[in-house]
């Protein structure tokens, strides 16, 4: 998956039209500036034509990036004859986005639409693993990121991965049209400005307590309750309707909700349960249990922006060509725990020391910052 911007015109050029300016500019002169591609943009071509070469030739290797510099452009053209450097060009265009393995599903509509929009913009939550995050340098992880790697090899779209900030943030640039695509569930509102793909992954809405909490059987046992849910949900609609009496506060992010659990701001969580299992050992919060169910389900499939039909479908389609085998091996690999945190010891504690701790959540301890080497703060300000 592409991450910088690239949006050469010629990317959307036909193969022979490409062809034709090659031929043009080797003999019968550049015509205009207006008309010549620059270097930039036939590093462009020669990149994608060349990349996607390799990926239709090597797919068990995955996606790979060729990097073509300005000076070897020239090079090229130095070199080779005109014959020669037409013929290389027009071998490696039409084994580009022009001959998708995803074409021969295509009907002529779907095909247009792809040539007039080969780069498919995405993008997710940055703080959802195991389904999606994005590292602070911009990097997208999890489930989500894995399963579109399958659909670029099998099918040979093209998608470019647009980092957020925040899962709102996200939202926003689906409704501006500043992105096409987004992993979310499917809601009344959403549908506003988003079609939705086929789902493709499924996971139990749960809840999160402290350990010393109750069981829970139903959520309008936590009526009243201070209960924290990721901001933009798609699963809140239906909590809100089915329970009205929740006190349902919006978070930021699922390590915001969990830590406000684990510390006392909030007495109860609800997500995803692949997400809530992932945190709660990435995090070490291991005061925490899964304590009930919601009876809901997160569907998840692809929302596309709704003023593109044809991409459901091209989405869908393309969907379809990927092995379930190897969509099963990405979730068994990202839902897998590297601990057992249910299990973790307790305390044997008498039931008023229990209330003290669950009034006094945080415990402040003073400290000598200059007594090395007993304990000491250093130049970041932690306590060593």
């Amino acid at each position: 998956m592409a991450i910088r911007n690239r949006g050469s015109a010629l990317l959307r050029a036909p193969a022979l039209e490409v062809f034709w300016i090659t031929l043009r500019d080797c003999f019968y002169g550049f015509g205009s500036k207006a008309e010549t591609p620059s270097n930039q943009d036939w590093c462009i071509v020669f990149e994608d034509s060349l990349g996607s070469l390799w990926n239709r030739g090597n797919p068990a290797k995955g996606p790979h990036t060729i990097k073509v510099e300005f000076d070897q452009v020239d090079a090229l053209k130095r070199i080779f004859s005109p014959f020669v450097f037409c013929l290389v060009l027009i071998l490696a265009t039409l084994a580009s986005g022009q001959n998708r393995p995803l074409d021969t599903e295509l009907s002529a509509r779907e095909k247009t639409f792809l040539l007039e929009h080969p780069i498919l913009r995405l993008s997710g939550d940055p703080d959802w693993l195991p389904l999606e995050a994005f590292t602070p340098s911009g990097e997208y992880q999890g489930i989500v990121p894995e399963y579109l790697h399958l659909i670029e090899r099998y099918s040979g779209l093209q998608i470019e991965i647009v980092p957020s900030q925040a899962w709102n943030e996200t939202i926003d640039m689906a409704k501006n049209r500043e992105i096409d695509i987004i992993s979310a569930m499917e809601s009344p509102e959403r549908r506003k400005y988003l079609n939705f793909s086929q789902i493709y992954f499924e996971m139990p809405v749960v809840i999160v307590t402290r350990k010393n909490h109750p069981s829970i059987s139903e959520p309008d046992e936590l009526d009243g309750q201070r209960v924290a849910i990721p901001q933009g949900y798609g699963a809140s609609p239906e909590l809100r309707s089915k329970y009205p009496k929740l006190r349902l506060i919006e978070v930021d992010s699922a390590t915001e909700g969990l830590r406000g659990v684990s510390l006392g701001e909030y007495n109860a969580f609800i997500d995803s349960f692949g997400t809530v299992n992932y945190k709660i050992v990435e995090l070490g919060l291991t005061n925490l249990k899964l304590n009930g169910d919601t009876s809901q389900l997160m569907r998840l499939g692809f929302g596309v922006r709704n003023d593109w039909p044809e991409l459901v479908s091209i989405m869908n389609k393309a969907m379809n060509m990927v092995p379930a085998s190897e969509l099963n091996d990405i979730k068994k690999k990202w839902m897998r725990l590297d601990a057992d945190y249910s299990s973790a010891p307790e305390l044997d504690i008498s039931e008023p020391e229990r209330e003290w701790l669950d009034d006094h959540p945080v415990i402040k301890v003073g400290i000598d910052p200059d007594w090395a080497p007993i304990e000491f703060q250093d130049d970041q300000g932690r306590h060593r």
